[in-house]
């Protein structure tokens, strides 16, 4: 005789009833063993559903890295210590790529030591350089490049406004569309600054030569300290000075002032307007009273040569010690003339 416990109670007997009881005890077993299967395969899916999510976090995590700065540059400047902000995707994205660079804005590029790039499309390639702007490149060693596609490339140089170009050392470009190309120039408002510590201003100057300055509009001095002004005045000469309308200086130590003159001799002074060319350099002095450029309207008031004669176009009028004016001509046979003027 068999015996059966279930929930407590002893059932005993034999055949088909304990058969039948033990039977009903496995399939319950069973069936609780079925249910924590099915709560342990629950649990394994949603931790499934955990991991896949972490992995499409990842994954997006990675890929605006990577459309942002680019993975192998994501990974450099971990290294180099560069700051990156603002950044842009596609082919407007900045980038730092050296030591304690910043790039910041739209497009930007920090590519030297130290550099910094703002704004839109600026690039800082120099080492401790600066741009910021539109469209700036600052290339020199501590150079800065700012407004609108404005270059620096000297050292330590500064370009500032529009399509401005500083390209030697400590050069200075301001304005718009000037060029500080000599070490040491400075070129502002359309003008060019060529020579080593040239200075050029107004529009459309020229300053040529070492140490030379131009100002005003469409001047140009364009040897070792000459110093153009006005409109149109050119100083060619070494340490000339024009000044004026139309006026030129070629000699070296000349000056020429006024209307349309020309000191083309050295140490000449030309003052007045439309002057007689003095290319043999005979008069030291030289006063025009011309009325054009071609050769027969150019003409002299008054002439001085270098042994201290003076040579006049008309009389020379003396007041008498009572106020009377007195004319003194000469005639064709040498004798003097006087007349009283008012």
């Amino acid at each position: 005789m068999g015996k059966i416990i279930k929930n407590g109670v002893i059932y005993s007997g034999s055949g088909t009833g304990i058969d039948s009881v033990a039977r009903s005890s496995i399939t319950q077993i069973n069936t609780d063993v079925t249910g924590i299967q099915s709560d342990v395969t629950g649990i394994q899916s949603d931790i499934s559903g955990i991991q896949s999510d972490v992995t499409q976090a990842q994954s997006d995590i990675n890929s605006l890295s990577d459309s942002a700065i680019g993975k192998t540059d994501a990974q450099e400047l971990a290294q180099k210590h560069g700051e990156i902000f603002n950044s842009y995707v596609g082919d407007k994205i900045n980038k730092a790529t050296n030591d304690y660079a910043h790039a910041e804005g739209k497009g930007t590029l920090a590519s030297g030591e130290e550099s910094h790039a703002e704004g839109n499309d600026s690039k800082a390639t120099g080492q401790g350089s600066h741009a910021e702007g539109g469209n700036c490149t600052a290339t020199g060693q501590y150079a800065h490049a700012e407004g609108y596609s404005t270059e620096s490339h000297g050292f330590a140089s500064h370009a500032e406004g529009t399509t401005t170009t500083a390209t030697k050392e400590a050069s200075h470009a301001e304005g718009y569309h000037s060029r500080a190309v000599g070490d040491y120039s400075h070129a502002e408002n359309y003008s060019t600054a060529s020579g080593d510590y040239s200075h050029a201003e107004g529009k459309e100057t020229t300053a040529a030569g070492m140490y030379a300055h131009a100002e005003g509009q469409k001047c140009a001095a364009t040897n070792s300290c000459a110093h153009a002004e006005g409109y149109n005045t050119q100083a060619n000469g070494n340490y000339c000075h024009t000044e004026g309308y139309n006026t030129q200086a070629v000699g070296d130590y000349s000056h020429a002032q006024g209307y349309g003159t020309k000191a083309i001799s050295s140490f000449q002074h030309v003052l007045g307007k439309y002057n007689t060319v003095d290319s043999s350099n005979t008069y030291l002095v030289i006063v025009g009273n011309g009325t054009g450029d071609n050769v027969g309207d150019r003409s002299n008031a008054a002439t001085l040569d270098w042994s201290g004669n003076l040579a006049l176009a008309g009389g020379i009028i003396l007041t008498s010690p009572n106020g009377t004016k007195y004319k003194i001509t000469v005639a064709n046979d040498g004798t003097l003339n006087t007349e009283s003027v008012s």
